[in-house]
């Protein structure tokens, strides 16, 4: 006879992490009966952001677990770019300032100063942490940047992109 143990039930995930992402589009609705206001990616999120659990449907878990897988490949492609920056010689203290910052700004870290695209960043197609332009600028250019006006006006004053272009 052989001592077996259930296995342990998967843990409950940690609804409290689910937030509106207000920098993509979603939908407003009436107030149910559950304070839901807002509605993406299949569920329902209060005035304040929050996931209003109760809410949840089949669509909704598969939208939690899409959510999930993605936020799990996000940090493994963040720790193995922090990890190749550090091996191709970088200071630890100065990779965990740019991947703090980029994360922060929600922007792009790019190791290859000639890889920045400007024109992309100056339409706001692409972000980067600011930084970074700043290198790009001096690589690509060879022009020092005070900040991102005087970016911009490098970039119009020299015919690369047209006022009328710029989204930043």
């Amino acid at each position: 006879m052989t001592d077996e143990s259930p296995a342990p039930a998967p843990a409950a995930p940690d609804y409290s992490k689910i937030k509106l992402d207000r920098s993509r589009p979603f939908d407003s609705c009436h107030p149910s009966e559950n304070n839901a206001h807002f509605y993406q990616d299949h569920l329902y999120f209060t005035h304040g952001g929050e996931l209003v659990v109760a809410m949840l449907d089949e669509h909704g878990h598969k939208a939690l677990k899409r959510k999930t897988a993605r936020a799990a490949a996000k940090k493994a492609a963040e720790e193995a770019f922090a990890k190749a920056l550090v091996d191709a010689g970088e200071n630890e203290a100065d990779v965990a300032e740019v991947m703090k910052a980029a994360e922060a700004a929600g922007a792009e870290v790019v190791a290859d100063p000639n890889a920045i695209d400007l024109i992309a960043w100056a339409k706001g197609q692409r972000k980067y942490v600011f930084g970074q332009i700043r290198k790009a600028f001096s690589e690509q250019h060879s022009k020092v940047i005070s900040d991102k006006r005087d970016a911009l006006e490098w970039l119009v004053d020299n015919g690369l992109i047209d006022e009328d272009d710029i989204a930043i």
